[in-house]
């Protein structure tokens, strides 16, 4: 099915990255994880039918939202914008690895209007 492009909802990637060898960090590894991400994530676009609009990449560890520039000015350009329908990622843990910050990033989606989406289909972090 064809939707017109005007007339398609909006999405924004997010890709996170981190992985480190004996050596230390090993880009060439993260970059083969960004590109799989982004396959994906544009997968789900087009089942969606969505226009991905902005791509977000971090490379790196999480941390709170504070200390995650790419997650941050995500967020912000959401919240400012309010232009997005979905952020689609590979999993939840991409976002946010604390549930706590995981739900700080819904309220802050929800106030954007914005929906979370994810591959794996789980939008929360599963309590250990």
């Amino acid at each position: 099915m064809d939707i017109p492009t005007s007339t398609r909802p909006t999405a924004v990637t997010f890709m996170r990255a981190r992985h480190t060898n004996k050596t230390g960090r090993d880009a060439d590894m993260e970059e083969r994880m960004i590109a799989h991400q982004r396959a994906e994530c544009e997968r789900i676009a087009r089942q969606l039918h969505a226009t991905v609009i902005r791509e977000y990449v971090e490379y790196g560890g999480t941390g709170s939202i504070a200390k995650r520039p790419q997650l941050r000015l995500m967020l912000d350009e959401l919240l400012a914008l309010h232009d997005v329908t979905y952020v689609i990622t590979e999993k939840p843990d991409r976002i946010a690895r604390q549930t706590n910050d995981l739900r700080t990033v819904h309220l802050e989606l929800e106030a954007s209007g914005a929906t979370l989406v994810t591959v794996s289909g789980n939008t929360t972090i599963n309590e250990r």
